[in-house]
């Protein structure tokens, strides 16, 4: 992870004695690099960031409020998002692990705002990209050139709904991170104090969204990736394999949506795969293992020996508004639309081919640095162990019909095909069989 560079307070002419207070700070802490930038003119929430990012001498920026309703101890998260080869880490309330001000009793938040705020949120999701969830989020690591490229434009919470979505469209790799928002102690939101100031503030988040849906509906505005896609380094040594636990799924997710991109489950959101593998750690009838290198997370497995029960229990365990996100992206997505109906062509045809319970690989993907050292052999060959263990004498995958690099690899690695459907291919081999790398 990134080590702490600088830290900069711009402060807009504020009449709370924030520069007097940074100052005394930085003068008496000098090894803390604290830098304090007064501006007197031109204010505003979105021209003060732009300003502090400008002024910043490293390769990464974070910013986040001063009110400390976003806390500092998420920034080591999001700083291991970028080092995992993100390019923006975001802060978010809105995914699973965050919340939103839970407890607004003896501060200075409302219920009412609360409620309104999570609203407007959910309004523009709905009206740009539901797979990015906190478009209010402002609290974010990024790659300093990136902001430079696509520069910050709109008042108040309006830039970073219009830099996120510029962003995800220029094709930038976007992680969010679960942070629980606090409510604020002391002072007043500038969002708005009630639902008057709310409706005004959510009329500005509303035309921001339709501005830009517009532009990507008439193909304008197309935004282009301005710097290569870099995989993060994988320090050289061997992998050591081991169990997946709750807070490896959010990074897992996010190394799942860059391999398997092309998969429904990935095209659903990296959100998505987080509460799917939260699901498939809390079912009883499967088990999930990552291999680890340099202190990175390069591979990852799943296996249930019940495909039908997993397949029930991970549908139960999504919430019902993001089960309705999902069949509206489907139901407007041709291509989905077909997936979808591949995938349930399958789980009828394995049960009643292979009858039940089903033994099956769910998932299985290996950071490209680390293709050709045996790994992806290693965590089948684990997977095939656990089933053996627990009395399961085969194990199933399946793979797309034209995923050639696939189907060679389960051949070598014991596996036999033993049935074709709606473009997916099924292979099988006995548990107890040695894998090969």
């Amino acid at each position: 992870m990134p080590a702490l560079h600088e830290v900069i307070v711009v402060d807009d002419a504020s009449t709370d004695g924030t520069a007097e207070a940074v100052r005394a700070y930085a003068a008496a802490h000098p090894e803390r690099r604290v830098r304090l930038e007064v501006r007197a003119t031109d204010h505003g929430l979105t021209k003060s960031i732009a300003h502090g990012v400008r002024v910043a001498t490293g390769e990464l920026v974070v910013w986040m409020d001063c009110d400390l309703s976003m806390p500092a101890a998420v920034i080591p998260r999001l700083l291991a998002g970028i080092d995992e080869g993100y390019d923006i880490a975001v802060g978010s309330r809105f995914v699973r692990g965050g919340s939103f001000k839970r407890d607004t009793a003896g501060t200075e938040d409302s219920a009412l705002a609360v409620g309104l705020s999570r609203l407007m949120n959910y309004g523009v999701q709905f009206l740009l990209d539901h797979r990015f969830k906190d478009y209010t989020s402002g609290f974010v690591a990024v790659k300093r050139a990136i902001v430079l490229d696509l520069g910050l434009r709109g008042d108040y919470g309006e830039y970073f709904i219009d830099l996120m979505f510029r962003a995800i469209r220029a094709g930038y790799l976007v992680l969010e991170i679960p942070y629980v928002c606090l409510p604020r102690l002391h002072g007043t939101s500038k969002t708005g104090t009630n639902l008057r100031q709310y409706l005004r503030r959510g009329r500005g988040y509303a035309t921001t969204a339709l501005r830009l849906r517009l532009a990507a509906l008439l193909g304008r505005e197309r935004p282009r990736r301005a710097f290569p896609a870099v995989e993060a380094a994988v320090e050289p040594g061997a992998a050591v394999v081991r169990e997946m636990r709750e807070d490896d799924t959010t990074l897992v997710a996010g190394l799942h949506h860059r391999l398997l991109f092309d998969t429904l489950n990935s095209r659903l959101g990296v959100h998505f795969l987080d509460r799917l593998y939260a699901a498939l750690l809390a079912d009883p009838a499967a088990r999930c293992w990552v291999a680890e290198s340099g202190g990175r997370v390069v591979a990852f497995i799943s296996v249930t020996s019940d495909l039908h029960r997993t397949q029930a229990r991970v549908q139960r365990a999504v919430p019902l508004r993001e089960r309705a996100f999902a069949a509206a992206h489907v139901a407007l997505n041709p291509r989905d639309l077909r997936a979808y109906a591949s995938h349930l062509a399958l789980l009828v045809y394995c049960g009643l081919r292979f009858g039940r319970p089903y033994a099956t690989i769910l998932t299985l993907g290996v950071s490209p640095a680390m293709w050709g050292s045996g790994l992806a052999g290693e965590l089948v060959a684990r997977a095939a162990r656990h089933l053996a263990s627990a009395g399961i004498p085969v194990l199933h995958v399946d793979t797309t019909a034209d995923n050639a690099r696939a189907a060679a690899f389960y051949v070598k690695a014991g596996f036999a095909r033993v049935g074709a459907v709606a473009g997916n291919v099924v292979f099988r081999r006995a548990s107890a069989a040695p894998a090969t790398s």
